[in-house]
């Protein structure tokens, strides 16, 4: 069974942690008092076989074991990552004396996990140029800022199963009863019947069309003289007030734009990239 590349690399981590985690545990003994203990350098970038480990080879390593490496203390990461790429060179050497590094399959995974980064590293380039803090706030003026605020209603509702219960309520309103404790004695509506039929503000497409059309058509402080019918059965509807929707700040929108910018810049530039190439279907 193959095992990916970030599974191997996770787990020799793992193990490097565990010996790691065995000598922290051992206390060493208290300096002589009045003794100062000059900071521990960096860890030095050793040589495996006549092959040099840089600082590249580190940041490489760091950002491909990003998550394994979230628990490890900060002063001893640095030295963790530079055992971890010895073990990998020394590893790899072995390999490829034995010639695990050769054959067709090796090599097609090769190509594509080359592939792979190089699409990734390509698209993101591509987004940083493209998504800029300018792009964004553009984005906000044409398309949020311009954009109409939406109507909402803050409404009530009571639900009965019958037309002749929920006429029963009607009278019952008429005859001069608060609305919101007669939903809290009689709706139907386990979601909204404790708190007496409130539904809070919502806008005109979140509920089913009968029962939007009726209450955006409500004056505030009016409700339903006759039951409105849906498919979960008859409501009184009471419209408590309506407000327009305020336009977001940009602040509180700017990650959702600049995901949408990033996939869209992605898309056409693949999607660019494709039709100018000759792709041959056998």
């Amino acid at each position: 069974m193959l095992t990916s590349p970030r599974l191997l690399a996770s787990s020799t981590f793992a193990l490097l942690l565990t010996g790691a985690a065995a000598c922290l545990a051992q206390t060493p003994p208290a300096p002589p008092a009045g003794i100062a203990i000059p900071p521990a350098p960096a860890a030095a970038l050793p040589t495996v076989n006549g092959v040099a480990i840089t600082e590249r080879d580190v940041s490489a390593a760091l950002a491909e074991l990003s998550e394994a490496i979230e628990g490890v203390p900060e002063a001893t990461r640095r030295t963790q990552l530079i055992d971890y790429l010895v073990t990998l060179k020394v590893v790899a050497a072995q390999a490829r004396k034995e010639k695990q590094g050769e054959g067709p399959d090796f090599e097609a995974r090769s190509r594509f996990i080359i592939d792979k980064m190089l699409t990734e590293s390509y698209l993101r380039s591509a987004v940083a140029k493209s998504v800029t803090d300018e792009a964004v706030a553009a984005f906000y003026k044409d398309q949020v800022a311009a954009s109409p605020s939406e109507v909402e209603v803050h409404a009530r509702h009571i639900l009965l199963s019958t037309e002749e219960d929920a006429k029963a309520v009607v009278a019952e309103l008429k005859a001069g009863k608060d609305f919101a404790e007669l939903a809290k004695e009689k709706s139907q509506d386990p979601g909204s019947k404790g708190e007496g039929g409130d539904l809070g503000f919502f806008p005109k497409d979140r509920m089913v069309p009968e029962f939007a059309e009726v209450a955006f058509a409500l004056d505030p402080g009016k409700w339903t003289e006759t039951p409105v019918k849906t498919q979960f059965g008859y409501h009184v509807i009471k419209v408590e007030e309506r407000r327009q929707t305020p336009t977001p700040p940009l602040a509180e929108v700017d990650g959702q734009i600049r995901t949408y910018l990033a996939r869209k810049t992605q898309a056409e530039l693949v999607q660019k990239l494709r039709e100018g190439a000759q792709i041959e279907k056998k």
